[in-house]
């Protein structure tokens, strides 16, 4: 297993191409919040972090991928494993 960020993630169930994104948007200056929530609860977390300038982590790889000399090349839409008890973030603060 890798170490770091991608290691961190990919260890609690993330897929590595989404850890990869998620790295990138570290990298790139972005802050990466992670929440433990029921899917009751998860969707009051989202809400709460889209109010406070959160950013949709999937539109902005898109950008990413858009742009000559990116370091990003490939991505999958976002996906939470299967175990309520872990999540991944949908999106990242700015």
């Amino acid at each position: 297993m890798a170490g770091g960020l991608i290691g961190g993630l990919t260890g609690v169930g993330v897929p590595e191409d989404e850890a990869q994104v998620y790295a990138e948007a570290v990298r790139r200056g972005g802050a990466l919040v992670t929440v433990r929530a029921d899917d009751a609860r998860a969707e009051q977390a989202a809400s709460i972090m889209r109010n406070f300038g959160a950013v949709d982590i999937e539109r902005r790889a898109e950008l990413w991928r858009g742009r000559a000399g990116s370091a990003m090349t490939q991505t999958r839409s976002h996906s939470v494993p299967n175990n309520s008890s872990v999540s991944a973030p949908p999106m990242l603060a700015r």
